[in-house]
């Protein structure tokens, strides 16, 4: 007596369902994936642009403040060094 016989199915049985994913399935979702990365990446190029263009901003302002202070403390005359002579 053998005991290591596989079992036979009987024909009336459905046929077990597929196990894992298709390979349309696979790419399907690496399409989804990849697309959105894409998207993530727009997303972070944009971003670093935008923050190049406030700092460029930034440091425009804080430039034109300081020429603005520099030229109107260059019209007033300095009264405290004729005291001292």
């Amino acid at each position: 007596m053998c005991h290591n016989r596989k079992k036979r199915r009987s024909p009336h049985q459905p046929p077990a369902p597929p196990r894992g994913a298709s390979l349309l399935e696979v790419l399907v979702a690496l399409a989804l994936f990849v697309s959105g990365m894409l998207g993530v990446f727009a997303l972070h190029t944009a971003n670093v642009t935008q923050q190049h263009r406030a700092y460029l901003r930034t440091q425009a302002l804080l430039l034109g403040g300081n020429l603005t202070q520099q030229a109107s403390t260059n019209g007033k005359t300095d009264t405290s060094s004729d005291d001292a002579e």
